[in-house]
């Protein structure tokens, strides 16, 4: 399967899933706490989303971060109709990649130790 094939498919399950979840490993075995944590909170929520194991290629994970513009994993697209698709993810100002000097870099929020039952 070639780079752009993988990208068409990726696109495909963006804009044919309400809630799509791009994840290491599958809901029933998560294979990183980020992804069993996003999994429990949909759950949770009781939201109907489909999900894909990023693990099998590597290729995956880079046309989906070149799709999205984002690198890290998991990666939740949530579409209200169809023109309407964005990843769920930190606001760009978050996302500094400057590392220059801890006064120019803006500071990510703490997460919240509120625990999801």
């Amino acid at each position: 399967m070639t780079n752009e094939e993988i990208r068409d498919q990726l696109q495909q399950a963006i804009k044919g899933e309400r809630v799509m979840l791009f994840m290491k490993g599958t809901p029933e075995m998560p294979q990183c706490g980020f992804s069993r944590q996003v999994v429990s909170i949909l759950e949770e929520m009781q939201t109907e989303y489909s999900a894909l194991d990023i693990l099998p290629d590597p290729r995956i994970r880079q046309e989906l971060s070149e799709i999205s513009g984002w690198p890290t994993i998991p990666q939740l697209f949530a579409t209200s109709s169809p023109r309407c698709t964005s990843p769920v993810s930190w606001p760009r100002r978050w996302a500094s990649s400057s590392r220059s000097s801890s006064s120019s870099r803006q500071r990510r929020p703490r997460a919240s130790r509120r625990r999801y039952r």
